[in-house]
């Protein structure tokens, strides 16, 4: 249905437009998700010959995703770490013997920093790269002549960014946070006040395991979601070499969107479950 037909159906420029709108999202929603099923039955569909050369494919994404962006982690965290540390500090000086506080601030690194601040590190680094590399196999039609000799282009397409996405943002969570504890225990070993043997043990019993599962967690559900969209807008790109950078810049809008909305959803989720 065209927008004109809309309008004439509605009588309303306005609400034609608003329909139209909340039309293409439920169908761009609806794309996102049959690319999440299209992935589970290739997965389960996947033979011995098909899976030894997807591995291949796979362990070279986390390498990419994750082995090689461990030296930006490392930055970012370390950066994060310390200012939270120092501005905790200057508000609430010896914080660091408080178990209540250090409770929030350990959890709330686990839990809500570090799957967060991962997986925009993600999304810069991977599914822009997702997003060009598919956009130019779709220009050359690389795709079509695989669709052509009968060979199914998940398995070897999809399916390995979408795993070497998640396995990277959950590795790349769990190193976030040693680093951002690590920088803390640092900052604080300068501070002749903090009693460094009371703080490590608060710093220990505040790491609970619900919250490094939950962080797992959203390391995993987070990578995914960013391959799919970003493999989504890659293999949208229809004939010409310019729509590259226009998918790749909506595929990076729409995953940082996404990346808190989920985030936020599996949050309030998992508190109302597990709490």
């Amino acid at each position: 249905m065209t927008a004109r037909e809309i309008d004439e159906r509605f009588q309303t420029p306005v609400v034609g437009r608003v329909y139209g709108w909340a039309a293409s999202k439920a169908g761009h929603l609806r794309d996102l998700l049959f690319l999440a099923a299209d992935f589970a039955g290739a997965l389960l569909a996947l033979k011995g010959s098909q899976w030894k050369y997807t591995r291949n494919l796979i362990y070279h994404q986390i390498i990419f995703s994750g082995i090689d962006a461990i030296y930006v982690v490392s930055v970012l965290s370390a950066i994060i770490g310390g200012v939270v540390m120092v501005e905790l500090m200057s508000f609430s000086p010896g914080f660091q013997t408080d178990s209540i506080l250090m409770n929030a601030m350990v959890g709330l690194i686990i839990r809500e920093i570090a799957p967060i601040f991962s997986t925009l590190i993600l999304v810069g680094r991977s599914g822009s790269a997702i997003a060009v590399e598919l956009g130019g196999m779709r220009v050359k039609r690389q795709d079509d002549a695989l669709e052509i000799m009968g060979i199914n282009v998940a398995p070897f397409f999809h399916m390995p960014r979408i795993i070497g996405m998640a396995v990277s943002n959950m590795m790349l969570n769990g190193y976030f946070v040693i680093m951002a504890l690590v920088c803390w225990i640092a900052i604080s070993s300068f501070d002749p006040k903090v009693d460094l043997a009371a703080m490590l043990g608060l710093l220990a019993g505040a790491v609970r395991f619900s919250d490094v599962m939950l962080g797992l967690f959203k390391g995993l559900m987070l990578g995914s979601m960013v391959a799919i969209v970003c493999i989504h807008h890659g293999m949208s790109v229809k004939n010409s070499a310019t729509e590259i950078p226009q998918r790749t810049s909506r595929a990076i809008m729409e995953s940082f969107m996404f990346c808190f909305v989920l985030d936020g959803v599996l949050s309030v989720v998992w508190h109302m479950v597990f709490a």
